[in-house]
């Protein structure tokens, strides 16, 4: 083994990848990790969506003496992490040479009605049914996501681009590699 070969299987794996074209491209960070090991690139946000609800409630306003009314309003989320993440591991073979392998996802939600039922939907005046008060909407999301799995066989520095899917659409992934010594 040369001492090139050695270094390189020592050496820890830079990952830079940039996603789509021109005005519309993302630059993700660039990630060192350890060969063989998992490396995680994300380029997401946190959104909380809401779980679960309370019923509308009616109450009286001190200063006016009118009834209002409380939505449904929601009582428990979660977090999902909308946007772009790279899962990938790499290690060097035949010299200098690193095999990437992964999945890149994308994850988009939408939101949509999430109560139905009793008490969910529109709270209309009880003095007159043509007054709505509240359209009393409990959003949620539906996620789509798509996923696509790769493998490079790449030259330390160089450049590659091959395609991804973001919800049926075909867009370009340049992934660069080298080593950390």
């Amino acid at each position: 083994m040369s001492l090139s070969q050695t270094c390189a299987k020592d050496a820890e794996i830079v990952v830079k990848c940039t996603i789509g074209k021109g005005s519309d491209s993302i630059s993700l960070p660039e990630i060192a990790g350890k060969q063989n090991k998992e490396i995680i690139i994300q380029s997401t946000r946190e959104m909380p969506i809401p779980t679960k609800w309370d019923l509308p409630q009616w109450g009286e306003a001190a200063q006016r003496q009118k009834s209002v009314v409380i939505p449904i309003t929601p009582i428990e989320f979660e977090t999902i992490h909308p946007g772009w993440t790279v899962r990938c591991s790499g290690d060097a073979v035949d010299g200098d040479l690193i095999r990437l392998a992964g999945v890149v996802s994308f994850l988009e939600p939408q939101l949509g009605q999430a109560v139905h039922g009793e008490q969910s939907g529109p709270i209309y005046s009880p003095d007159d049914k043509n007054i709505m008060i509240t359209p009393n909407e409990a959003p949620s999301s539906t996620t789509f996501s798509s996923e696509t799995r790769f493998q490079v066989f790449a030259k330390p520095g160089k450049e590659y681009e091959f395609t991804v899917k973001r919800l049926g659409e075909s867009v370009p992934l340049r992934v660069t590699c080298s080593f950390k010594k």
